[in-house]
């Protein structure tokens, strides 16, 4: 676009805006084909003109891969520039033309409630993300109390060989073992583990067991004349 073009367009309103965009990843030319993508999707709307983009050079930083795209473009409003912001969410924004922006009360309330529409749908997913993520946190203890526990249903072991049974670490280990214990489900005293007792009995496949016992004893027992 000509320099002429653009100072028509922001004598009638429009915002000559300069942002930068970043995207790291893997691999390169995944993060390469992606910016394009981007810039690519904000030329398709119609209140967005693309004027100028220079695209960097792909650097590597510990086997992740970025780059960013200068690019200056003319937003026919504020409500407009913002969606931008809140869409792309470039790292850089700096608006060149106009010096002085003169916006009616309208355009200002419109932006206005566009940014707490858009932080209510934030919050919300971020609630619903940290609800889901307790819940997969809850599931992934329960799966561990329940690994620690079969692994210790026939014999006391070491905090190492319940890590080797279970695949964990010794810290998140540890941090199981402190929940069993106020369950009063195992006894540990710093270095082996074992099952409480009575709950080692009252464990399905220690049940069964006994009743085989009890099945083999009474078939051993001769029958009564």
């Amino acid at each position: 676009m000509k320099e002429k073009e653009t100072r028509q367009l922001v004598d009638e309103g429009w915002i000559h805006v300069t942002a930068i965009i970043e995207i790291a990843g893997k691999p390169k030319e995944h993060i390469e084909a992606t910016i394009k993508g981007v810039v690519d999707q904000i030329r398709q709307n119609s209140n967005i003109k693309i004027t100028k983009e220079d695209y960097a050079e792909t650097t590597e930083n510990e086997k992740i891969f970025f780059t960013f795209v200068e690019m200056d473009a003319l937003f026919n409003n504020l409500y407009t520039l913002s969606g931008f912001c809140f869409d792309v969410m470039p790292s850089s924004v700096e608006i060149i033309d106009p010096e002085k922006l003169h916006f009616p009360s309208q355009q200002i309330s419109d932006f206005l409630n566009d940014i707490c529409t858009r932080l209510h749908k934030s919050d919300a997913e971020v609630k619903n993300i940290r609800f889901e993520n307790n819940v997969l946190q809850a599931n992934i203890s329960s799966i561990l109390q329940n690994l620690i526990i079969m692994s210790l249903r026939f014999k006391d072991k070491t905090t190492e060989e319940i890590c080797n049974d279970c695949g964990i670490r010794q810290e998140h280990l540890i941090a199981v073992l402190q929940v069993l214990m106020k369950q009063g489900i195992i006894e540990f005293d710093g270095k082996i583990v074992s099952l409480n007792p009575k709950f080692r009995r009252e464990l399905p496949i220690n049940k069964e067991s006994e009743k085989n016992k009890e099945s083999e004893k009474d078939r051993s027992q001769p029958d009564a004349a």
